[in-house]
């Protein structure tokens, strides 16, 4: 009894330390000192609002090359291990021929709202260091620009008159910035903070601060500053993830003396954000923690001529597998150096809104679930009612896990009358192929009782069932491994491989760690996990770094898996996009 009250009273005095680190002004900062009821109080809106316009736009338009990493020069201290500095004289003098003289802030608010959009976040500087607002801390702004109107303030304006909620993007990273990671990067600290504060303070209520990632070390950036300076100016802010993203990585030299403030558990979190980012891809199923992914309409984030474009198929699943899963889709359009979206991507967003003014409910306001998203599709659910979203059929039964609830009545949104039955066991759902929609069919199912919020019924997602990984390029069953002697998968070409998926046999297993490597040559081997506790179903996931994100999918032509001892696989599936 004594030790254990010794071992409490230890842990009493110990709990606050951490926070003692932090300065009185950050320790009393929303994510640190909020109840859950009041985080949820404060992120309701943007769990309710799913669906946002992200805008990427500036002078680089008038080239048609990438915001940012278009420009041909050395990216300071980035994580691809530019160290250089530089300058691009062609890209960086864009801004003296920006005019884009059709740009209209009302017109974009309303064909954000026509899409069904709820929120709008407008880039307003990038990584290429210019400002697309007017600023007292830069010659390299929209204001030195012919066009000279502040971007930035016509399109706030524009939001709070029409009530859609209006967030700004912000690069902390800036390769065209001269101080940026020079020194003890006093100066460019000072400075990306002064521009935040305009930002926050000379535009209205701002709803959500979408940092883009900074290179450098920890101790470059006065974080303890930055952070309740945000939350003073906008009370109700809702920040994402990027805030110290990629601290750490790419400075080679001795870390600066600027901040004293310890990398502690409490100022992480606080830096971490209300959302996670995944970007350029639909997020994993996550109904514990907030996220939003940032997809492109097309392929490049700034306009492009002739870019090619997503189907309307894939923008509508693109929007329900990311809210099936528990998460929001900030959607980007890029628009054109004359100040207009494209006509063709104007036209794919009113049908997405056509569709959400039919569909609709079934999205907002809901939460992830009950079901695991997949192949099949996905589910919504909010109070009495769940919503199956389905992409894909098998036949015309569509077969689900029990429901911890009784079904009471079904419909289909989309059209036809569809029928269930429910056991035990689980809940079939039956809807004549002539009935299937092509691109979604809609099921609302309303039951006897709520669910759960965080409720994710059936086994653990699967890479194999989840539409990021592509096709199955090759399966190999009843897979018996010995000792010392690797199974080498031979793909007969280097196809882009996204995952790896292995079944383990039923029964007692004697091989305690198992390893995954990779060749693009079949000679030269590159492990790529290793496991040391095996439950199946074992997966790997593929990617690499482009332009500063991770993306799906590495060359491979041969795949070896190594057990330390003898192994029996149900069956092994390589997952990718054939060439």
């Amino acid at each position: 009894m004594k030790s254990l009250f010794l071992a409490a009273l230890c842990a009493a005095l110990a709990a606050p330390a951490a926070n003692a680190q932090l300065p009185k002004a950050m320790a009393e900062l929303p994510p640190l000192t909020e109840t859950p009821a009041q985080r949820d109080a404060r992120m309701q809106w943007w769990r309710d609002a799913k669906f946002g316009l992200f805008i990427h736009w500036g002078p680089v338009a008038i080239q048609g090359v990438e915001i940012g990493w278009g420009r041909k020069a050395p990216r300071t201290y980035d994580i691809n291990g530019h160290t250089g500095r530089g300058s691009d004289p062609e890209y960086d003098n864009l801004y003296k021929q920006f005019n884009p003289v059709k740009f209209n802030a009302a017109e974009w608010v309303k064909i954000a709202q026509d899409a069904g959009m709820k929120y709008l976040v407008l880039v307003c500087k990038h990584h290429d260091g210019f400002s697309m607002f007017h600023t007292e801390f830069s010659d390299y702004s929209i204001a030195n620009a012919p066009f000279k109107r502040d971007i930035v303030k016509e399109l706030a304006d524009a939001c709070h008159k029409a009530g859609l909620r209006f967030g700004v993007y912000y690069s902390q990273r800036d390769w065209y910035h001269p101080d940026y990671l020079l020194g003890d990067n006093r100066k460019y600290n000072d400075f990306y903070q002064k521009q935040v504060r305009e930002l926050l303070t000379n535009y209205g209520k701002v709803d959500i601060l979408w940092f883009d990632h900074v290179a450098g070390f920890w101790s470059d950036y006065t974080y303890d500053q930055l952070y309740p300076m945000i939350y003073k100016l906008q009370p109700d802010i809702l920040v994402n993830d990027r805030g110290a993203k990629f601290c750490g990585r790419g400075r080679d030299k001795k870390q600066s003396t600027l901040s004293q403030l310890p990398e502690s558990r409490e100022a992480r979190k606080i830096v971490n954000g209300d959302f996670y980012t995944p970007e350029q891809r639909i997020g994993g199923m996550d109904l514990n923690r907030d996220w939003e992914s940032c997809i492109t309409i097309c392929k490049q984030w700034a306009w492009k001529p002739n870019d090619t474009m997503k189907s309307f198929s894939e923008c509508i699943r693109t929007l329900v597998t990311s809210v099936s899963g528990g998460g929001n889709l900030l959607f980007n359009v890029g628009p054109m150096p004359t100040g207009e979206i494209e006509l063709r991507q104007v036209e794919r967003l009113k049908e997405m809104g056509a569709w959400l003014g039919k569909y609709g409910n079934s999205l907002y306001g809901t939460r992830g679930g009950p079901y695991r998203n997949g192949r099949w599709g996905g589910s919504t659910h909010k109070d009495k009612t769940v919503w199956l979203h389905v992409f894909e059929w098998n036949g015309d039964t569509l077969c689900l896990s029990a429901l911890p609830a009784k079904v009471v009545g079904i419909r289909s949104l989309t059209g036809g009358k569809p029928s269930f039955q429910q056991t035990a066991s689980g809940l079939d759902v039956t809807v004549a192929k002539s009935d299937q929609d092509p691109v979604n069919t809609v099921i609302e199912l309303t039951l006897d009782q709520a669910l759960p919020t965080k409720l994710a019924l059936g086994s653990t997602r699967s890479l194999a069932n989840d539409p990021n990984y592509g096709e199955v390029l090759l399966t190999q069953s009843a897979i018996k491994m010995e000792k010392s002697k690797p199974l080498v998968l031979d793909l007969g070409g280097t196809p882009s491989v996204t995952g790896i998926s292995m079944v383990l046999a039923k029964g007692k297993i004697a091989a305690k760690t198992l390893s995954v490597a990779i060749s693009h040559d079949g000679m030269n081997w590159e492990n790529v996990r290793s496991f040391d506790r095996l439950t199946s179903p074992l997966e790997v996931s593929l990617s690499r770094a482009v332009a500063g994100a991770d993306v799906l999918g590495r060359p491979v032509r041969s795949i070896r898996i190594e057990a330390d001892a003898p192994l029996q696989l149900d069956q092994v599936k390589v997952l990718g996009k054939a060439k």
